[in-house]
């Protein structure tokens, strides 16, 4: 049975015989449609039909009764849908409801205790849901959940429905392996778990999970705490972890992986205990620990 959400009711096609059956809202009757205009469709675990419509909630339909079920907002009811216009619903591993909406967030139902759970932006919350207004929900095959803006330069979203952390990847600039843009417009993810990103202009990302992933480090002028230049050599790593890297004509650079910080070595001709010169060419470490820098103004 193929059900189609439209702008005039909710109908359902059998193929086999090639009838619609349709169902509209009725101003006399309680069990009808809440609202004829619809935005979602979607059949969860135990074979109920939601539908999320514009501006009426969500409704559940039981196909065997014929008899729907609304959830509405009411302004005096804390434990009511928080908001009445669900975009996209979709059910997680845990047999949890996610509801989009287009601007209270997001909204998990529990069909066991009817409880509502509302995810809204706090900018107090790094690892909480961001700005945006919601289009469209997609469940991947791990579990995690991805959230597909509407009209907001949110990036691409994802949600971990067992944590609650949200993680969001956006355009760096200057970065050609992050986001290509910010305005992601669909998803779908491949048979290999591959996520693709369509964007408003028509330019697709994709991003492989399981991918090594390489951390840069380059020098920006505007952070005294990067790289001291953007050509390192030669690198050494001494007996304590602490990594050592030399630059043509810009000293030396201490790095410690722990702190994840640089120190920089500047020559200084007015300094007899400063780096002799720009270029450190070579490192040793003896045997008794003492750290040997070779350079053109000896070592």
């Amino acid at each position: 049975i193929l059900w189609f959400g439209t702008k005039g009711g909710l109908s359902q096609l059998d193929r086999k015989t090639g009838i619609f059956t349709s169902y509209f809202h009725d101003p006399d009757e309680v069990n009808s449609l809440s609202n004829d205009d619809i935005y979602s469709v979607f059949e969860d675990s135990e074979g109920f039909i939601w539908i999320g419509t514009k501006q009426d909630g969500v409704v559940k339909f039981d196909k065997h009764s014929q008899k729907f079920t609304r959830y509405q907002h009411d302004p005096e009811d804390r434990r009511s849908i928080p908001d009445n216009e669900i975009h996209s619903i979709i059910e997680d591993r845990e047999g949890f409801l996610w509801f989009a909406t287009r601007s209270n967030g997001l909204i998990r139902f529990d069909r066991k205790s009817e409880k509502f759970t509302q995810y809204k932006h706090d900018t107090y919350n790094p690892s909480g849901i961001p700005q945006l207004s919601i289009w469209n929900l997609y469940s991947r095959d791990n579990g995690k959940i991805v959230i597909v803006p509407s009209n907001s330069a949110a990036g691409l979203v994802q949600l971990d429905p067992i944590s609650g952390v949200f993680e969001q990847h956006l355009n760096e600039a200057g970065n050609p392996h992050s986001l290509t843009t910010n305005m992601v417009r669909a998803t779908f993810e491949d048979s290999r778990g591959i996520l693709w990103g369509v964007h408003n202009n028509g330019k697709v990302d994709k991003y492989d999970p399981n991918a090594h992933q390489f951390a840069l480090y380059k020098h920006v002028p505007s952070d005294p705490d990067s790289l001291a230049s953007n050509a390192p050599m030669p690198i050494y790593e001494d007996r304590r972890g602490i990594i050592w890297i030399g630059h043509l004509g810009a000293g030396l650079d201490r790095y410690n992986p722990k702190e994840n910080n640089f120190t920089h070595f500047k020559p200084n001709s007015k300094d007899p205990q400063a780096l002799p010169h720009g270029y450190p060419a070579g490192f040793l470490e003896d045997s008794v620990g003492n750290f040997i820098v070779s350079t053109a103004e000896g070592m």
